[in-house]
Order: C-alpha cells, then sequence, then structure tokens
C-alpha cells in the first residue's frame, strides 16, 4: 500500500513495520489488539514517516505512553541535561555568528518541556520564552545543584506561551531541539512555526536524519522512542525549506555547535532563516 510524502506530496511506499515483538509501541493503547506501526519512505525525497497517531484526538494521544515528553530511549536526567546543553550551545554559537543581542533577541525555546534549557538560556542573559502542551517543568527533576535556577521558575511561567495560542506571536530566534521528529505533518507544524519568525529570523534544530543511518532502519535506535513519527533526510528537508519560501542547511554532528554536548552521527543540525 502507497502513501502520499508528509512533505514533498510523492509516492511513498511501505518499507517495514514493527509490533510490540519489536518493543513497546505507543498507540497499541488505542489501537486494536494486533495493531502494527507501518513506515514509509518516499521514492523521491527520502523522507521516513508512519502514521500511527493520524487521526488520534487530543485525548487518545495523552494517553500514549511518552505523551508526556517520556521515551524508551533517551528518558532520564542525563539525557536532558544533554539535550539542554547543546540547545543553549547551539544557540549561542548562531548569536556569535550574526552578531546578535541576545538580550534584545526575543526567543523562543518550543517544546521547552523540563524547562532545563529554558531556564539555562534567561541564566545566560538570553531574552527567552518557553512553550510547550503543559507545564512539564512545574515538576522537579532531580537536576545537579546550581544547573537549573529555581528561583527563576516564576519568571519562567510569566514568560510561559501554550503551544495553541502562540499564534499571532513573533520570534527573532526559535530553537526547537529534538522536536521535528514528532510532528505527524511536518509541513503544516513547521509552516507555523515559520510564521512566528520576525523578518530575518532564525529557526534552528536537532532531529534524526534517515539518510545518515548507516544500517537498516527498522533497528535504528531512533525509531524506538515512543512518539517519533516522522524522519528528515537532506532531500525532505531541501524540499520544506522551498515550499516554505527560506533558507536553510543541515549540519552534521558538529564540535562547534554542539560543543561537549552528546549527539549521535544520525542526528542533524538544521537552521532556516526567513527572508
Amino acid at each position: 500500500m502507497k502513501q502520499e510524502c508528509k512533505i514533498c506530496g510523492g509516492e511513498a511506499g511501505f518499507v517495514f513495520s514493527r509490533n510490540e515483538a519489536d518493543g513497546v509501541i505507543a498507540e497499541t493503547k488505542v489501537n486494536p489488539e494486533g495493531y502494527e506501526r507501518r513506515y514509509y519512505q518516499c521514492g523521491a525525497c527520502g523522507l521516513l514517516f508512519h502514521n500511527g497517531f493520524d487521526g488520534l484526538d487530543g485525548r487518545q494521544y495523552s494517553l500514549l505512553p511518552g505523551a508526556d515528553g517520556a521515551n524508551l530511549v533517551g528518558d532520564g536526567v542525563e539525557p536532558t541535561i544533554n539535550r539542554a546543553i547543546r540547545e543553549l550551545n547551539i544557540a549561542s554559537c548562531l548569536i556569535s555568528l550574526f552578531n546578535l543581542d541576545p538580550a534584545r533577541l526575543r526567543t523562543l525555546v518550543f517544546g521547552c518541556g523540563s524547562g532545563l534549557s529554558f531556564n539555562m538560556f534567561l541564566q545566560n542573559g538570553i531574552n527567552a520564552f518557553g512553550s510547550d502542551i503543559t507545564l512539564f517543568f512545574q515538576r522537579k527533576m532531580p537536576f545537579p545543584p546550581g544547573l537549573f535556577k529555581p528561583e527563576l521558575v516564576p519568571e519562567m511561567l510569566k514568560r510561559f506561551i501554550k503551544t495553541d495560542r502562540l499564534k499571532g506571536e513573533r520570534f527573532d530566534l526559535i530553537a526547537m531541539t529534538e522536536v521535528f521528529e514528532h510532528f505527524t505533518e511536518p509541513l503544516d507544524e513547521m509552516a507555523r512555526l515559520v510564521d512566528l519568525l520576525a523578518p530575518k529570523g532564525i529557526l534552528y534544530g536537532t532531529t534524526g536524519m534517515a539518510d545518515r543511518v548507516a544500517s537498516g532502519h527498522k533497528e535504528w535506535w531512533y525509531l524506538q522512542c515512543l512518539t517519533h513519527a516522522t524522519f528528515l533526510t537532506r532531500k525532505s528537508f531541501a524540499v520544506l525549506c522551498a515550499k516554505l519560501g527560506v533558507s536553510g542547511l543541515i549540519f552534521p554532528n558538529s564540535g562547534q555547535f554542539v560543543g561537549a554536548a552528546k549527539m549521535s552521527d544520525e542526528q542533524g543540525i538544521f537552521v532556516i532563516q526567513k527572508p
């Protein structure tokens, strides 16, 4: 059975399926017994995706294991710290490269989750706002002393905007580390984010790249994360940028951007700028 590619609209063919024998599949909580998660890959741009979350309403999605940000792979304090350091390092690098003033920029940490990177942005003088589907950072995480400053939480609460209330806002810089892969309608969802950018605004993120996987996709660790649904390639990213009317570049795992933070060779850093 063929599917339409969610970015270029080309023909995507079935490549493999996963079920409970391959590990926990989130959709089995809301789908019939014997459910299989079927993956498709576009023959034109290479986008890899599954349709398991398509058609789920908000209540059903909230029942999925990992819908609150927890995953089979990458869950816990250490990966959260790593992602936050990576997000701050990349922001600092881009601010330096584009000769921007962090205190004057209006910056959005999209998918701020536990709030660690949001907190660290504020600690480092970045005029940041946070957004997610709910206030995950109200939960206490056992971060090392001094890393997350609880005295900043009142300010974070003032600067938090639920994702469904972002329309009409404008930002000069948007950070979305490990967020893209959760999108079920990537073209529409990225269009909404680009719309939030001010002229010349910059959006950046990290995500798993399907064309950087050396062995078969079925065993790729990135697919084991419960709420990952869509996996970019360099070609699908180029098509996405063209459709959105923006310029964009993808960089491999690079110490120039991520510093000492960890990032696998299968992950890439994408940077988009609005005209």
